[in-house]
């Protein structure tokens, strides 16, 4: 079976799938695909790139692209095994942000005004609660002379989730009732489902609650980290956000799923923002922001240049500032 037959199959069970399906990067004959197994058994829909490492796959030069990527899959969550699938979202924000340097700046939007960034770590851990050694995992964080992101990563994530549990310690007793209102505001509440505390919309019907649970989770990590002394908090701005890909009209039902999780992540950004713990102070709520705002800023034009076409073509990035003529399958 070849790419084409494949992508094919998998968007016939998967509409996420329906993004890579034509993706002239995909179909060439460079690029092997294969499937993914779950629980012992082929899967009918998630493929992942064969044969080969992400450096060849996407013809990236860069020196710098192996430690980051050792940071990238040194996580909780198993990513080794994880980043190789096409709609990973570790796999994403490497491809987008490994080669941020003093000599490829990057700039992001803090609440709408974009800020210079010059260097990178991923998977970086924070103690959620002093002396607790629970540790919530920041995907990216983007460090510049004067402020210094943390940002969650996600890909296709906010398309599809319910409820998730919440542990029953408590700081997180702590910050759920302090935010009630936002959570409220948000549309989520803590309920007990089947026995287990869990975050999940008020008629639990599906949504994206794992993101707001995990905002709230690195919220905690960055204000403890702080309050121990381990973040600069003095000379840097600290920011908190999420990034999301916008799929557009390519996946059913995805803007009105990435606007949904829009409303509640601004609710509860609105209730972190007059929230302070731990004497932590002065952490900015940012917008929530896709990859394609990031990347279609003006300031971002030498950077979008500089990624490997591969990676550009893989995600659909247009060169909209540079060439109009040579991202022929872009949004």
């Amino acid at each position: 079976m070849n790419n084409t037959e494949r992508l094919e199959k998998s968007a016939k069970v998967n509409g996420l799938y329906k993004f890579f399906k034509d993706n002239i990067f995909l179909v060439s004959k460079d690029v092997q695909l294969k499937p993914n197994y779950a629980k012992g058994k082929e899967s009918p829909w998630s493929l992942s790139f064969s044969g080969h490492c992400l450096k060849e796959v996407f013809g990236i030069n860069n020196p710098v692209f192996c430690s980051k990527y050792a940071e990238a899959i040194s996580g909780d969550g198993q990513e080794a095994a994880k980043i190789m699938t096409l709609h990973s979202s570790s796999l994403a924000s490497l491809l987008v942000f490994f080669s941020v340097s003093n000599d490829n700046p990057i700039y992001f939007p803090i609440n709408g005004k974009p800020k210079k960034f010059t260097n990178v770590r991923f998977e970086v851990k924070n103690e959620v609660n002093k002396g607790s050694n629970n540790f919530s995992n920041i995907d990216v964080v983007l460090f510049g002379d004067y402020y210094l992101l943390f940002l969650e990563s996600k890909f296709s994530e906010y398309l599809g989730s319910g409820p998730v549990e919440v542990k029953k310690v408590d700081y997180y007793d702590k910050v759920y009732k302090d935010l009630r209102g936002a959570l409220s505001d948000a549309g989520v509440s803590l309920q007990d489902i089947k026995g287990k505390r869990c975050l999940a919309t008020k008629d639990r019907s599906p949504f994206y609650c794992e993101g707001i649970k995990q905002m709230i989770s690195h919220y905690l990590g960055v204000a403890t980290e702080l309050q121990k002394g381990s973040i600069d908090g003095n000379n840097k701005t600290v920011v908190l956000g999420e990034i999301l890909f916008d799929f557009g009209d390519k996946v059913s039902n995805a803007p009105q799923k990435l606007n949904a999780y829009k409303t509640a992540y601004t609710m509860l950004k609105n209730g972190l923002e007059s929230y302070t713990i731990n004497n932590a102070q002065g952490i900015v709520i940012n917008n929530l922001t896709t990859y394609q705002e990031v990347l279609e800023l003006k300031e971002n034009d030498t950077f979008l240049q500089n990624m490997p076409e591969k990676i550009r073509r893989f995600y659909r990035y247009n060169i909209i500032n540079i060439d109009k003529t040579g991202m022929e399958d872009g949004f």
